[in-house]
């Protein structure tokens, strides 16, 4: 239903990327290579159809916005099953840092480490910044969609008032900081908030800049995919395993069968050889 809303908003301009580039048929797909391709060609200085001010072009944006952030872990499902593992390193960290700040130097090797620990880099594709903008809110298909369809379809808006946060285009950058304030003891993590920056640009969650640390973790743990087989596969693994097992034996059981009647057949054969009755003989003695 959702890629339906999609396609059928989007129907038009297909169409009309169909004529203007004489393409037999256009779908999301071709949308975004044509996409692809006449970014590629722009900045590599080269003459294209569409001018960079064109209605066509900021159309084609929005629309490439739209199929891109759906395609990039659209679905609710998606986004818990592939942040999973990413959130979970990063909450580690986070809750490392905040243990140390309060702890004296020398208790263990991982507690300096987080004392010192100033920031961790993570290198990561554009599709997992659009992950995090849409579980976070920030920038979703589905804000672009209304946009779009209130801009270019039933003409409501202006270009100007597009207000939908732009998702990840080539290159860009997503900083989580981890800052503490007030009173109490340093390890309290009620004085531990996050900012957010989306390309250097503060974020704001909820309409604050601010995310306290204890509503950061709480969301995460919300989201998390506690059992990936179970997720995937729709039963826990220990069931799964015990499954395999009795599957792998009953085979071995039928390969097992299927060696002793070859062999029954085998010594059968070799009897009858080893008798010296010819079919001629067999066929007197019947008469």
């Amino acid at each position: 239903p959702e890629y339906k809303r999609i396609n059928e908003a989007l129907s038009p301009l297909y169409e009309l990327l169909s004529k203007t580039f004489n393409l037999e048929h256009v779908d999301a797909l071709i949308l975004g290579q044509v996409m692809d391709t006449l970014t590629s060609m722009k900045f590599a200085g080269m003459e294209t159809k569409l001018s960079v001010e064109s209605e066509l072009w900021f159309q084609l944006q929005k629309a490439h916005q739209i199929t891109l952030l759906y395609k990039s872990y659209g679905t609710k499902d998606l986004q818990q099953l592939f942040s999973t593992k990413l959130f979970a390193d990063v909450l580690e960290n986070f809750e490392g840092k905040i243990a140390a700040s309060g702890a004296k130097e020398g208790v263990s090797n991982r507690t300096d480490l987080y004392k010192k620990l100033k920031w961790i880099t993570y290198s990561v594709h554009d599709t997992t910044i659009n992950l995090i903008l849409q579980m976070f809110g920030i920038s979703t298909w589905q804000c672009h969609l209304d946009e779009y369809n209130a801009v270019f379809n039933r003409r409501e808006k202006s270009r100007d008032q597009m207000s939908c946060v732009n998702s990840c285009k080539f290159a860009c950058s997503m900083r989580l900081e981890l800052h503490s304030e007030g009173t109490g003891t340093p390890s309290d993590e009620k004085k531990w908030h996050l900012r957010i920056y989306y390309d250097d640009n503060l974020l704001r969650l909820n309409g604050k800049t601010e995310v306290p640390f204890s509503a950061f973790r709480s969301f995460i743990k919300d989201n998390e995919v506690p059992d990936f087989m179970e997720q995937c596969i729709g039963e826990p693994f220990e069931r799964r395993e015990e499954i395999s097992w009795i599957v792998v034996g009953i085979q071995i059981i039928i390969l097992f069968l299927l060696m002793a009647s070859v062999y029954v057949l085998y010594r059968k054969a070799k009897d009858l050889s080893g008798s010296g009755l010819q079919q001629s003989d067999i066929e007197l003695h019947h008469r």
